[in-house]
């Protein structure tokens, strides 16, 4: 993203050589391959420099890495299905085990991503996809929440799972706030001036 956002992709993925331009803007061109180096050998562990480090241009570090790390293999997808239906709630707070389910989708993602086209197909594969990642969410949710989930799972149509994210959020918060009148009491002014 940073290279994109700096206008430095077309370096390491070869749309923008050395000899696309004239001779003049060489120098240039050097320099700035030079720091694109640089970031991308400041990315990488230090175990990973001694087959990078004398490399002359960004393209070719960013291929051999490509050609190492860029493998979707069975077993790595297996472990994220494993750790996506093995993790819940437990004791974390709600936004932390949030925060964690959606770590593990997105590196799903990037390994297996969704259709790229815009076909009817493709638009009901992402919203089932979806649906899938709410119902995740929900099914290991401490029991505490279960009037939430079950308020969640009889909407229709049913929320994306940041809206039921913020659902169960909003379901914590009226939670607390009825836990901490309870403590105080309807007048917690008036316990107070009577507990003196």
């Amino acid at each position: 993203m940073t290279l994109l956002g700096r206008n430095k992709l077309g370096l390491v993925d070869g749309s923008c050589t050395k000899e696309s331009y004239l001779e003049n803007l060489w120098n240039h061109w050097e320099r700035v391959n030079a720091i694109v180096l640089s970031w991308l050998m400041n990315s990488v562990s230090s175990g990973l420099l001694g087959g990078i480090m004398y490399a002359s241009s960004a393209h070719a570090v960013w291929n051999d890495l490509h050609e190492r790390f860029d493998k979707v293999d069975g077993s790595r997808s297996y472990n994220l299905h494993k750790e996506i239906a093995k993790l819940s709630q437990g004791t974390t707070s709600i936004s932390a085990y949030f925060s964690r389910l959606k770590d593990l989708w997105e590196e799903f993602e990037a390994l297996i991503p969704a259709p790229g086209c815009d076909c009817l197909k493709s638009r009901e594969f992402v919203v089932h996809f979806q649906i899938l990642k709410m119902f995740q969410f929900l099914m290991e949710l401490n029991d505490s929440y279960a009037q939430a989930r079950s308020q969640i799972l009889l909407m229709s149509p049913m929320p994306s799972v940041n809206q039921a994210y913020a659902m169960v959020i909003s379901d914590e918060s009226q939670k607390s706030i009825a836990n901490n009148v309870g403590l105080l009491g309807a007048n917690p002014r008036l316990e107070l001036i009577n507990m003196m």
